[in-house]
C-alpha cells in the first residue's frame, strides 16, 4: 500500500524529507494504524491529538488542514479528528472512530472558504463533512506527515502505513 512511517519511542517525528507544495487544495491519503498506535490512556497528556497527515498554506501553526488521532478507550480503536489552524487559531473536532490494522482512504479538499473531509473504507464512504476554512492568501506550503504528541513523545515505537497522492 504505502510507506511505513516509524516513530521511535521518545521521539515525535518519523524520518522523512520535507515535501513542499504550491497552491495545494487537495490531498488523498491511504493509511493504516499499526503497532504502537493504541495504548491505554492514563494521563491528561495522553489525550493530546497526534497528527496523521495534512498540508499547510504557509506555516502549519498559521494555516493548515490535517487529520489528527488519539487512541480510543477501547483497545484497537483510534479516534480521528479534524485538526485545523485558521490564522493561528487551532480548531479540533472528533469526527469518527476507526479500527487498527484496517486500510482507510482520507480525502481533504480545500475550496472557496470550506474544507471537505471524506473517509472511506473498502470504497464506501464512512464520513463526509465540511468545515469553514477561509482560503489562505499564501500559496506555498508543505505536506504534514505523522507526528506524535503535543508535549509527550511516543511512549513506544509507533508505526503508521501511509500513501499520499
Amino acid at each position: 500500500m504505502g510507506k511505513v512511517y516509524a516513530i521511535k519511542k521518545c521521539h515525535h517525528y518519523s524520518r522523512h524529507l520535507p515535501k513542499l507544495c504550491y497552491r495545494k487544495t487537495r490531498l488523498k491519503a491511504t493509511f493504516k494504524f499499526m503497532d504502537g498506535c493504541w495504548f491505554p490512556l492514563s494521563s491528561p497528556d495522553d489525550y493530546a491529538i497526534n497528527k496523521l497527515v495534512g498540508f499547510s498554506r504557509g506555516r502549519h501553526h498559521k494555516n493548515s488542514v490535517r487529520c489528527g488521532w488519539t487512541p480510543n478507550k477501547e483497545p484497537g480503536l483510534i479516534d480521528l479528528f479534524f485538526y485545523l489552524y485558521i490564522e493561528g487559531v487551532r480548531h479540533e473536532m472528533k469526527f469518527t472512530t476507526v479500527e487498527m490494522g484496517l486500510e482507510y482512504t482520507l480525502e481533504i479538499d480545500l475550496s472557496s472558504n470550506l474544507v471537505y473531509f471524506s473517509l472511506r473504507k473498502n470504497g464506501l464512504t464512512i464520513v463526509n463533512n465540511s468545515l469553514y476554512f477561509p482560503t489562505p492568501r499564501c500559496f506555498w506550503g508543505y505536506i504534514l506527515f505523522p507526528y506524535i504528541g503535543g508535549k509527550l513523545p511516543a511512549r513506544t515505537d509507533t508505526k503508521i502505513e501511509l500513501s499520499i497522492t
